[in-house]
């Protein structure tokens, strides 16, 4: 209502978690958008794409994450790290919540086994750089909602 009314901008509203949009990743969209132009990002536990500007790989709790198939493939970070950089990714969006909720239930959209978690634990430790973060004020009802973008080794740096 703030946002149709004209009382609050659509992106400040978009920010903040609701009781019916409670990990909202938009902070860290904008950010993506006004820092990493080239870039290509993939998502993950979010699938909402439609205000990210560049090329980004995002999908749907619905669909079969790209992420589990590549981490089946593979047998080392560095083989990963290869995948990545022939896909063209350069760098990570992270919904904390958003990806807790996916990898648990019945669907379980992205839910790679005790080795691939592995993998991806050391290649992410080893290449990844957390270069912005957007977590919700303390005593909100999700303290897990925040998001991070991580840059990969190997894709380009870009100011902040």
């Amino acid at each position: 209502e703030p946002v149709i009314l004209g009382r609050q901008a659509a992106a400040d509203y978009l920010k903040v978690a609701h009781p019916s949009y409670h990990s909202p990743s938009y902070a860290a969209v904008e950010f993506i958008n006004d820092h990493l132009p080239g870039s290509k990002v993939l998502f993950l536990g979010e699938g909402r794409a439609f205000h990210c500007k560049g090329e980004c790989v995002a999908p749907t709790i619905y669909d079969q994450h790209p992420l589990q198939s590549w981490l089946a493939e593979v047998s080392s970070p560095a083989q990963l790290a290869r995948r990545f950089k022939r896909e063209g990714i350069t760098h990570l969006l992270v919904n904390r919540l958003e990806l807790a909720r996916w990898q648990s239930g019945p669907r379980r959209s992205l839910a790679p086994n005790s080795r691939a978690m592995k993998i991806w634990q050391d290649y992410l430790g080893s290449q990844g750089r957390p270069v912005f973060e957007h977590k919700h004020p303390p005593g909100q009802a999700w303290p897990d909602a925040w998001s991070v973008v991580y840059q990969l080794a190997g894709g380009r740096e870009k100011a902040q």
